[in-house]
């Protein structure tokens, strides 16, 4: 909401330049990224190696 409040002030206003307006809004975008990404696993290096190929016949 702080972030389409900011795109509709911009339309009129130039609220870029504000200091008092544009801090706050990226606090709470920092937060709202720092809490999304809290929530998604963090993917773990076995993970993400490729399959290994079959070197071999038993």
């Amino acid at each position: 909401m702080a972030l389409l409040s900011v795109v509709l002030l911009a339309i009129t206003d130039n609220v870029i330049v504000y200091q008092f307006i544009m801090m706050p809004v990226g606090v709470i975008v920092g937060i709202s990224l720092r809490a999304t990404a809290a929530a998604v696993p963090v993917m773990t290096w076995e993970w993400a190696q490729p399959a290994r190929a079959h070197t071999g016949y038993p």
